[in-house]
């Protein structure tokens, strides 16, 4: 019987939780994000508030569609005049490798732009500096995909991370929540929080939905 190679991907997996070998923290980080999820079946269109740049790597599972343009949609009610939010690569239609990444295998990962001061939308990533950076709508929509508790994990790069959880915590969210929910500013290698430092995420968001 033939097998594709999602499906034996996957029955690998199963052995490797079987032999105790699935789990490590590096493996978390490097890896696909999970074999257990359902297939990214559902593809994200251009349109309320979000440009996406290929169709084809622009596939995700049900929830993850639902709820990014949900919080999309969130920032749009919130402070009017937000332009679309750039949306680069997320899955092929039913999963699998997609190079250069070693992630966004299932639907669950998806790189997005960032907000910027100008109010303008970008067609392709553009790097976020202490300067041009819209904190305020970054932020909100961020604390919306934070409060679906259906996020595992959100890659930024430290620096920003810091002027976002300067401008949370001057707008009313408590020191102890944001401790919680980053990572800065107790360092790189420290492995707590939900937004967390990655190399390279200085130019896009990287966000993981949970395979709940």
């Amino acid at each position: 019987m033939r097998m594709n190679h999602l499906a034996w991907t996957r029955l690998v997996a199963v052995g490797l939780v079987a032999l105790g070998l699935a789990g490590t923290a590096s493996a978390e980080k490097n890896t696909p994000s999970s074999l257990f999820a359902p297939a990214a079946t559902h593809l994200l269109t251009s349109g309320g508030g979000v440009h996406v740049r290929v169709a084809e790597r622009a596939y995700g599972t049900e929830k993850a569609i639902r709820l990014f343009k949900q919080a999309v949609a969130k920032v749009k009610v919130a402070i009017p005049g937000t332009p679309d939010l750039m949306v680069g690569d997320l899955s092929f239609h039913g999963g699998g490798r997609m190079k250069p990444h070693r992630s966004h295998r299932d639907g669950r990962d998806m790189d997005v732009s960032y907000y910027f001061k100008d109010g303008k939308a970008r067609k392709w990533f553009e790097r976020a500096t202490l300067k041009n950076l819209d904190v305020k709508r970054t932020w909100a929509f961020i604390s919306a995909l934070l409060d679906t508790g259906e996020v595992q994990y959100i890659f930024i790069q430290s620096r920003l991370q810091k002027v976002l959880y300067a401008h949370a915590l001057k707008t009313g969210t408590s020191k102890a929540t944001l401790d919680r929910l980053f990572q800065w500013p107790r360092g790189r290698r420290n492995k707590r929080g939900v937004i967390r430092h990655e190399r390279g995420h200085d130019d896009h968001i990287h966000i993981r939905f949970t395979d709940r």
